[in-house]
């Protein structure tokens, strides 16, 4: 984990933890209501409030939304979430190098496991077409202006659920904080 983001979360209560990860899954849901990409949103909030990367990070996570390209691939969401968690436990390109596997590579791999693993048990699935069946009752295909238009309007309606999950369970596990209720 970074210097910075261990320092910080060292000197914090649970209770203020709790309030970090509530604020970074309220943060990634408004970034939604203003733009669009799951990915890209999610990312942002956990770079924005635990210290994580980049700009250029933002710019690259773009295409990563809608399931990858809008395909319905692999979550956005998900995909923004395991990238803030390579940002906080592996520090830099000498970290990675130096054993492989490394420690911080080790933990960074628990720790995206258990997301991927919560992303399955609540919706079934880490494809963003099943992921959208199980939560809004259908595929949209997002290459389609009015799909789109039309899953983003169930999606504001249901408050970003998938969006909120990647923010929220990324953050607790970046944290170290034990899953919330919501």
């Amino acid at each position: 984990m970074s210097k910075y983001l261990l320092e910080r979360i060292i000197g914090m209560s649970l209770h203020e933890k709790r309030r970090l990860v509530m604020e970074i899954e309220e943060l990634a849901c408004d970034n939604e209501r203003r733009r669009k990409g799951c990915c890209r949103n999610v990312l942002t909030a956990l770079q924005t409030n635990l210290g994580l990367g980049d700009g250029d990070l933002f710019r690259a996570a773009v295409p990563l939304g809608g399931g990858i390209a809008r395909s319905g691939g692999t979550c956005g969401a998900l995909l923004g979430g395991l990238m803030a968690i390579g940002l906080a436990y592996c520090k830099d390109k000498q970290d990675l190098s130096e054993r492989i596997p490394s420690p911080s590579y080790e933990e960074a791999m628990a720790q995206s496991i258990k997301l991927l693993d919560r992303f399955k048990d609540s919706f079934g699935s880490l494809d963003c077409r099943d992921i959208q069946k199980s939560t809004f009752g259908k595929y949209y295909d997002l290459k389609i202006p009015h799909e789109a238009k039309k899953l983003a309007e169930f999606n504001r309606k249901a408050g970003y659920p998938v969006i909120a999950m990647g923010a929220r369970v990324a953050a607790e596990l970046i944290l170290g904080i034990s899953k919330m209720h919501h």
